[in-house]
C-alpha cells in the first residue's frame, strides 16, 4: 500500500484522556499548510472548512504511517498531474458533517466521493493504491488493475474502501482487500 500523505513529519500527540463528549483516547494532529487549490476549492464550498484534528488512537496505531492521515495526492485522474484527496469538516445543523473530496488539480473539479455520520473519531485515514495496482473489489466479485491511483480510506491495512475513477468522470467506490 502506498501512503503519499503531504506532511510525513506531522506534530501528533497521544491524549491520555479522550475529548470531551468522547470515549476514545485520540491522536491529535497539527493539520499540514493546505495547498493553495484545495484551500480554494474549501472556500468555494461556502461554508467554513476546515481539516479534521483527531484520529481514534487506536486507528493511529494500527492504520497510519505516521503522516497527516486526512489529505493525500496522487494522479487520480490519470492526466500526469498531483490531484488531492481529503476529508474536510464543517459545522451543520446536525453538528460536525466531514465530507471526502478529491480536487482533480488541472480541471479544478471537486468531486464528493463520502461522507461521515458527523463522528470524526471514525474518520479513516486515507492512503494512495497506485496506477498498475491489482486490488480486488469486493463489491464486483473481481480483481481489478488500476488504470490511475486511487484515494482510498484504509480500515487497518486489511481492507478499506477505494475510489476509480471511470471514463465518464465520475468515481466508482470498491471495497479493497490485499
Amino acid at each position: 500500500m502506498q501512503f503519499r500523505s503531504l506532511c510525513l513529519a506531522c506534530a501528533c500527540a497521544v491524549s491520555t484522556q479522550a475529548p470531551a463528549g468522547e470515549r476514545f483516547a485520540v491522536v491529535r494532529f497539527d493539520p499540514p499548510v493546505v495547498p493553495p487549490d484545495v484551500a480554494a476549492a474549501m472556500r468555494a464550498r461556502g461554508a467554513e472548512w476546515t481539516l479534521p484534528r483527531y484520529l481514534m488512537a487506536s486507528v493511529a496505531d494500527d492504520c497510519t504511517d505516521g503522516g497527516y492521515p486526512y489529505l493525500v495526492r496522487g494522479d487520480f485522474d490519470g492526466d500526469g498531474q498531483d490531484d488531492h484527496a481529503f476529508w474536510a469538516s464543517t459545522r451543520a445543523s446536525t453538528g460536525t458533517m466531514h465530507v471526502l473530496w478529491v480536487l482533480e488539480s488541472s480541471r479544478q473539479r471537486l468531486i464528493e466521493l463520502d461522507r461521515d455520520d458527523g463522528n470524526e473519531m471514525h474518520l479513516l485515514p486515507l492512503s494512495v493504491r497506485g496506477r498498475g495496482e491489482s486490488v480486488y473489489d469486493h463489491h464486483r466479485g473481481l480483481g481489478v488493475t488500476l488504470q490511475a491511483d486511487a484515494p482510498e480510506a484504509v480500515i487497518c491495512w486489511k481492507s478499506a474502501r477505494a475510489w476509480q475513477r471511470q471514463r465518464d468522470g465520475s468515481y466508482r467506490e470498491m471495497l479493497t482487500s490485499d
